[in-house]
């Protein structure tokens, strides 16, 4: 009768070590998916960290561009206003030419 016992409680006993063998097991695998979560997680803040540093790279590198523009659109104003001054000053000196070459009456 005590063998019956015995053997119940070994078969128990047994069966409880199974039990945290696979307990453990499991354990592992939550901890190491947890840990490939928290490394995906932080691949992906570092990727997102990425993509707003190339964002505000490309912001600045459009907003010198319209800077740029700016500047060549005002120098390209300046020149047409030059050129628009040399015309009227060839256009005088050619009348004052024109009156100097005129005999008098």
């Amino acid at each position: 009768m005590f063998s019956i016992i015995d053997d119940a409680i070994e078969n128990i006993e047994e069966k409880s070590h199974e039990k945290e063998e696979i307990l453990k097991a499991e354990r592992d695998t939550i901890v190491n998916e947890k840990m490939e979560v928290e490394k995906a997680k932080e691949e992906a803040e570092a990727k997102a960290k990425d993509n707003d540093a190339d964002l505000a790279l490309m912001k600045a590198e459009h907003q010198k561009t319209k800077l740029e523009n700016g500047k060549l659109k005002a120098d390209i104003l300046n020149l047409q206003q030059t050129l628009t001054k040399m015309g009227e000053e060839k256009m005088e000196l050619n009348n004052r030419l024109s009156d100097l070459s005129t005999p008098a009456a």
